[in-house]
């Protein structure tokens, strides 16, 4: 189970999103809209912290 924010989203859709940036990065047009580009943004940002909060 993905807590928080994380949990808003089905793992799926947290995938693709997930292959969209990366393929942003990589310079790809991936036609992401501003709300879109947010949401990802935040995502990032969500797993960046559940990550931070779980370390051993």
């Amino acid at each position: 189970m993905i807590p928080g924010t994380l949990g808003d989203f089905p793992i799926e859709e947290i995938e693709e999103r997930l292959i969209e940036i990366f393929n942003g990065y990589l310079g790809a047009d991936t036609g992401a809209t501003p709300d879109e580009l947010q949401t990802n943004h935040h995502l990032i940002h969500s797993i960046i912290k559940y990550f931070k909060e779980n370390e051993k």
